[in-house]
């Protein structure tokens, strides 16, 4: 599960992007409910923070942003609720509801085929149906957000055409050269179990055969994040090649480790983070046709993977493997594929 910011990182969040549009709408909203709540769980730099995250999930996979929108009330708050157990309810739902608000005022600065109004119309509906019954304060945040439209506009329309999302970039500059070694026995076991080891053989049953001293000495460990700003060169062949081995994998029960084609969801994501391929799935599909996956065991079609929705997992592909031993199985089952894709391609 990402971790809260800490002081020091929000400190160095404020200080990159003090005036960039988002995070001055994020304040704007911030400041219309810092004086009520009873605590003050977030800084206006978090809400920046999971703000960037929604808008660049809905802008890669817009597909599945119907589906990802109605579990996103629900999603942010065992999120928030995970770092703040002690939290009161309706400060809680303020949190939620200010990160909502701040995503429907940019997706209001849309241009005509970067959001539809249905997404914006469903994410104002859930911040008003589980906010507070306040219409002064919510009149008074659409107020205040009202005032960062130009801003919102002039970064929207840049960023359209930006190859670089803003969630990846954050998490880049704050997380790279971190690690979470206090998981690492909870990852490996989970990989484990899901038949793959860090080390890039696969499992017998429980037991990873590998040896692991390298992860205990800090030679592995469990990487936050493998930047990838510049993508990793690879020949469609190379491609090609570790795409048809990954379709021979087999776990420690000896079933396949790709078996469902909406597997592909995991395979578009290491491509795309790592590799410069298409970001969007109509896309991608093409491309991989282009190079000969139509005729694999599971093939990639664009109707089984365009709707899965990953509530439990960030955008960032890199950081898929430290939720591997918190995630329910239909999300451990692209987690699986994309850390053998990974392992395959050589990507770390």
């Amino acid at each position: 599960m990402q971790s809260k910011l800490s002081q020091s990182q929000i400190e160095r969040v404020s200080e990159r992007y003090h005036n960039h549009p988002l995070l001055v709408a994020c304040r704007q909203a911030f400041e219309c409910y810092e004086a009520d709540m009873q605590r003050l769980l977030f800084a206006p730099e978090e809400i920046f923070f999971e703000a960037a995250i929604i808008i660049d999930r809905l802008l890669t996979d817009p597909d599945s942003a119907i589906s990802y929108v109605n579990g996103l009330w629900n999603a942010l708050k065992i999120k928030i609720r995970r770092w703040e157990p002690e939290a009161p309810q309706d400060d809680l739902n303020k949190i939620s509801g200010a990160i909502l608000y701040v995503v429907a005022a940019v997706l209001c600065q849309h241009s005509q085929h970067f959001f539809n109004d249905e997404i914006k119309d469903m994410i104002l509906a859930l911040a008003k149906h589980n906010m507070p019954a306040d219409v002064a304060e919510e009149e008074r945040v659409i107020r205040e957000l009202s005032k960062c439209a130009d801003g919102l506009h002039e970064w929207l329309l840049a960023y359209e055409d930006s190859d670089i999302l803003l969630s990846e970039e954050l998490l880049n500059s704050d997380n790279q050269n971190q690690t979470n070694m206090d998981n690492t026995g909870k990852v490996l076991d989970a990989l484990g179990k899901a038949g793959i080891s860090v080390a890039g053989d696969l499992v017998v049953g429980d037991k990873v055969q590998n040896k692991v001293e390298s992860v205990a000495s800090g030679g592995i460990g469990i990487q936050i994040l493998n930047s990838n700003d510049t993508p990793i060169s690879k020949s469609d062949k190379e491609i090609k090649d570790a795409l048809e081995e990954l379709q021979k994998v087999k776990d420690g029960q000896g079933e396949f480790l790709m078996h469902d084609l909406d597997q592909w969801y995991a395979v578009f994501r290491v491509l795309s983070h790592f590799c410069g391929y298409p970001k969007k799935p109509k896309d991608f599909e093409k491309t991989m046709k282009n190079i000969g996956t139509d005729t694999f065991r599971i093939p990639c079609k664009y109707e089984n993977f365009r709707k899965v929705t990953l509530n439990q997992l960030p955008q960032n592909v890199a950081l898929w493997k430290q939720y591997a031993n918190s995630v329910d199985q239909y999300s451990l089952k692209q987690i699986v594929v994309a850390i053998k894709l990974i392992e395959l391609l050589d990507l770390e």
